[in-house]
């Protein structure tokens, strides 16, 4: 006889917790509103913010990201978002954006944006997240 195998011993690290909020939930252990689960998300964002700014070590700042993204992973379940296509649409828009602000980089004369003031960095974006959704298919 073959010794029980957990299948989530075999899942990537964000299927596995996919996996355990969906338990957690089937088991009754879930959120009872949006509003609290944005509450979560928000306050670890203070927590990472507050890790970084006393230059805790990196395993606490980690720890603390991973917290924040436990917590945006309940927020998709929660509301039913499909956390897979969710990635895979922001990350679409992120590449379009970013072609179009090396598009519009270059095009001022820009080979690089490193060492560039954060002005010129949020300027360009602007501009570039505002030409990628004037056309569907981006710059």
């Amino acid at each position: 006889m073959k010794p029980f195998i957990n299948s989530k011993d075999y899942m990537d690290p964000l299927q596995k917790l996919i996996s355990l909020e969906k338990e957690a939930r089937d088991f009754g252990f879930e959120w009872p509103h949006t509003d609290m689960i944005l509450d979560q998300v928000i306050s670890e964002c203070e927590e990472i913010r507050e890790a970084i700014k006393q230059d805790e070590p990196l395993h606490r700042i980690r720890d603390e990201i991973g917290d924040l993204l436990f917590s945006v992973i309940s927020l998709c379940t929660f509301t039913h978002s499909d956390i897979e296509s969710t990635l895979e649409v922001v990350t679409k828009k992120f590449e379009t954006r970013l072609r179009c602000l090396k598009e519009i980089a270059q095009e001022r004369g820009y080979d690089t944006l490193k060492g560039q003031d954060i002005k010129v960095l949020l300027d360009l974006w602007q501009q570039a997240k505002s030409s990628a959704s004037k056309r569907s298919k981006g710059c």
